[in-house]
């Protein structure tokens, strides 16, 4: 899964620096200049980098046609990995210790012939990596839009990333910055000129810590309650504000429950407001903000909506990764795009783009695919603008505890229904209502340590 064919994957980064406002032959030849070469002689570096013209591993062809688009530029960067497996240098090893040792009366290879061993297997390897016995090659579609300041990569590992970086930086000497939730949100705040609206920013505690964080917390501090989710995933990752992105989807699915999934959304380039209708399906991730639980996956229809996903919710667990629908409501282009969106790293996946009808070359279809690409991160950062507003607005503490009262009233239906009272005739102050339907072809994953 690409850019330019079937569904879309990306992460996204910030060019930092003074880029060029548009794509002409002199940028072009920059990336040629950059394009990819195999190591002439003696051992290639573990990980060798360099440009393509994209259509596929081999092509060294740079040109407007093909790569320019306006203000975007499209490119292949070719990644080339050389490294033995750990078991070929032990097998290598092995081998000429046991020839060496089958001379010897013992049996037994001496030391002197363990380093000579030791020393023929590093010549072996050697051989091997000049004659690229162990070469692993990938092409990584790379968009770089040049009028929002994107650059757009179809694979996220962290070693891909890294790639690229250093390889954009020897190309055009700029840099890139990963756009995480977190990032993506200071950048959207700091573009309204409200700083401190960020930088005092912390997780919400929408529920009471779990038993064991409060345990936890009384062992260390008698008399002091951890009432702060610690998320781990963010304060160890990339962004220590990447907790934003799980707010953001703890937000989205409140109004998907509450407000049929419609929200207002801040003007694009247009400066008119739009109404975006969100629909949260087939997959949701979970993994406790208190690091004191483990994760799950629920796989659904309708996953929200299932009982598990309450009682996960209630338990202090934050949705990471979901399945969703984003559709404008409001007719005009009335664009539809389905996606899965790891929030709080803002990563794309499997994004169903619209399709040009009546495309008359593969030029177009190309030319339309990538607007598409800027129009569906567009549209997830105005949703996002929407959320930060309300974030960082004198209503916050309000909304807030609307969420929180939502959320302990979705675990007392769940509390509250036959299955899963032991007692029906137990006395309760609330009625008991009647039980969803589960969805059907419903699945539960729980990580090893579930809590």
């Amino acid at each position: 899964m690409g850019l330019t064919s079937g569904r879309a994957t990306f992460s996204r980064f910030k060019v930092e620096g003074d880029p060029p406002l548009a794509v002409d032959q002199a940028l072009i030849d920059r990336a040629a200049e950059a394009r990819f070469h195999e190591s002439p002689h003696g051992t290639p570096d573990e990980v060798e980098t360099g440009w393509c013209g994209g259509d596929h591993l081999l092509d060294m062809q740079f040109s407007y046609e093909k790569n320019g688009f306006g203000d975007m530029l499209l490119l292949g960067m070719r990644m080339d990995t050389h490294r033995i497996p750990a078991e070929v240098k032990k097998a290598y090893r092995l081998m000429h210790e046991q020839a060496a040792a089958a001379s010897n009366p013992t049996g037994f290879a001496t030391r002197q012939q363990k380093r000579e061993a030791a020393d023929m297997a590093g010549q072996q390897i050697h051989e091997d990596l000049v004659a690229g016995r162990f070469r692993r090659s990938r092409l990584v579609p790379v968009l770089w839009d040049l009028r929002r300041g994107w650059v757009y990569s179809s694979a996220s590992v962290n070693a891909v990333t890294e790639a690229l970086m250093g390889l954009f930086r020897r190309t055009f000497e700029l840099e890139l910055t990963a756009m995480t939730a977190g990032a993506l949100a200071t950048h959207l705040v700091h573009q309204r000129g409200h700083t401190r609206d960020i930088e005092d920013m912390r997780p919400s505690p929408f529920t009471p810590p779990p038993h064991q964080a409060r345990s936890r917390a009384d062992d260390a501090e008698p008399q002091h309650e951890n009432t702060t989710p610690t998320v781990p995933w963010a304060f160890g990752g990339i962004d220590s504000r990447d907790f934003i992105g799980n707010e953001w989807l703890i937000w989205l699915w409140y109004l998907c429950e509450n407000e049929e999934g419609l929200v207002k959304v801040p003007g694009g380039a247009d400066g008119r407001e739009r109404e975006l209708a969100i629909t949260l399906f087939k997959s949701l991730e979970m993994e406790c903000a208190w690091d004191a639980s483990g994760r799950q996956t629920l796989k659904a229809h309708a996953p929200t909506q299932l009982p598990e996903a309450a009682e996960a919710l209630a338990e202090g667990k934050w949705p990471r990764k979901t399945g969703m629908i984003v559709a404008d409501t409001e007719g005009g282009e009335g664009e539809q795009f389905e996606l899965t969106l790891q929030a709080d790293r803002l990563q794309v996946s499997a994004a169903l783009l619209p399709m040009l009808e009546d495309a008359e070359t593969p030029r177009e279809v190309t030319e339309h695919r990538l607007q598409q690409v800027r129009h569906l991160t567009d549209t997830l950062d105005r949703l996002m603008e929407a959320f930060l507003q309300r974030r960082t607005g004198s209503g916050w503490p309000t909304l807030r505890g609307h969420i929180r009262s939502w959320i302990a009233h979705r675990q007392r239906q769940r509390s509250h229904s036959p299955a899963a009272s032991p007692s029906p005739a137990t006395p309760s102050s609330d009625p008991a209502p009647t039980p969803e339907p589960e969805p059907a072809g419903a699945t539960l994953k729980l990580a090893s340590g579930e809590g």
